[in-house]
């Protein structure tokens, strides 16, 4: 079985569907409203029909040995197969009379639009024809009324067929069926919508939901937020952030700091969505009110949130190459709020090499000695990653846009890393 597989779990499949229910909604209001159009754009189809009697004093007179209701039944049935004829098609439109479009008619118009109604309870029948041509219709109902009669008689030989009404139009058309026509078309829009969601549950390989995280990890989400990055302003970051979920954190960075008695906490982000650095942005925020100084760090953070610290700071800092020109503490490090500071550094995804790792660390090694608590944001790939891991505990940030793959790697190897892995932060 696929490793993609055997993370499945009804609860995490159940949660996907149901949050992803709005594209079966809007799905039904576009077939709904196209349905709409489709009716908007149909000609109405009138009915002209006539009502039809069988005489029962010629029919008892004539065959009073068979059993009655049984006769007059098969009697309907016959004159219904006499009327879908291709004898009586013809005599119909040898009728004389002048008509509009009987010649261009077909046997298979004529049959697709012929309109019979016949109650097996009752010797009453009516015949009529559809179409958008109300005149044209009329025409063929009259011709039908003048032969019916005729016809019949050639089935039982004498003349059973009365008219009783004659032709007449409905006062409303008989088609399109509106309420029909839109209903089908918001089923077919539910269907091609669940449609939509099955596919992307199959072939999506992202994280569904924060259970599909804690599945493949086997460790419980501590916090679960959700971040608008397209508002790029940080205090609107720390406005978004949930009390609750935070404590969560909060209790176990505090423990782990008691226990080991170190004061880094590296946030592992998984996906360039900017969400993962903003939830360790807000962290900063949140330990600043337990530790006194507090510093939060993002190491080559995704374009998203490096535009936001841009935004925010009017000019952009290059953490690289202040390393390498050997720039003081002072220059790089910034104050956010009244609880914590943060170290600028936007080099979108430039690597590290062995003299800068070497220089961060002991630029970590300076922080140290400032700071009570540092929170490090930093990428998967980053070569640093195994030197933070010594120094404190690991917190694995991932959204519903991470891989499922890289999440299970990265997990995989925190054992071999001897990785204190406290669980993980998933935004949305």
């Amino acid at each position: 079985m696929e490793k993609s597989y055997e993370d499945r779990h009804w609860a995490n499949d159940f949660l996907y569907f149901f949050k992803n229910l709005w594209i079966a909604g809007v799905s039904i209001v576009v077939g709904a409203a196209m349905a709409a159009i489709l009716i908007a754009n149909l000609s109405p189809v009138y009915r002209v029909s006539a009502t039809y009697y069988l005489n029962k004093s010629e029919l008892n007179s004539a065959f009073f040995t068979i059993n009655e209701f049984q006769f007059y039944n098969l009697l309907l049935l016959d004159i219904e197969q006499l009327i879908g004829s291709r004898s009586f098609f013809n005599e119909v439109k040898a009728v004389s009379g002048a008509g509009k479009n009987i010649d261009d008619l077909t046997m298979e118009e004529y049959l697709e639009n012929l309109y019979i109604e016949i109650n097996t309870d009752s010797t009453f029948f009516k015949v009529g024809y559809d179409s958008s041509d109300t005149e044209f219709a009329m025409n063929i109902s009259k011709r039908i009324e003048r032969i019916l009669s005729r016809e019949a008689a050639k089935i039982v030989r004498i003349s059973t067929v009365e008219n009783v009404d004659g032709s007449y139009l409905s006062e409303t058309p008989v088609a399109p069926n509106k309420v029909m026509l839109i209903l089908l078309g918001a089923i077919l829009g539910a269907f091609i919508g669940m449609s939509i969601i099955l596919i992307k549950f199959v072939v999506n390989g992202e994280l569904k939901t924060y259970i599909e995280a804690e599945i493949i990890t086997g460790k419980k989400v501590l916090s679960y937020s959700k971040y608008n990055m397209k508002k790029r302003n940080i205090m609107h970051l720390l406005n978004t952030m949930n009390n609750e979920d935070y404590h969560r954190v909060w209790q176990n960075i505090l423990n782990d700091t008691e226990q080991y008695k170190q004061r880094f906490c590296t946030i592992l982000t998984c996906d360039d969505t900017g969400k993962n650095e903003a939830f360790a942005l807000t962290l900063a925020h949140y330990m600043g009110k337990t530790f006194e100084r507090t510093l939060f760090i993002p190491v080559n953070p995704s374009e998203p949130f490096s535009s936001i610290l841009t935004y925010s700071y009017g000019h952009e800092n290059k953490l690289i190459k202040a390393l390498l020109q050997n720039e003081p503490l002072s220059k790089l490090i910034r104050n956010v709020s009244y609880s914590f500071d943060i170290l600028i550094g936007t080099d979108n995804r430039i690597g590290f090499s062995l003299e800068t790792v070497d220089q961060f660390d002991t630029l970590l090694d300076e922080i140290e000695k400032t700071y009570d608590l540092v929170i490090v944001s930093v990428s998967t790939e980053e070569r640093l990653l195994n030197s933070l891991a010594k120094k404190g505990p690991v917190i694995l940030a991932a959204s519903n846009n991470s891989s499922r793959d890289k999440v299970r790697h990265i997990v995989s190897n925190f054992e071999a890393q001897e990785v204190r892995f406290l669980g993980i932060a998933f935004q949305e």
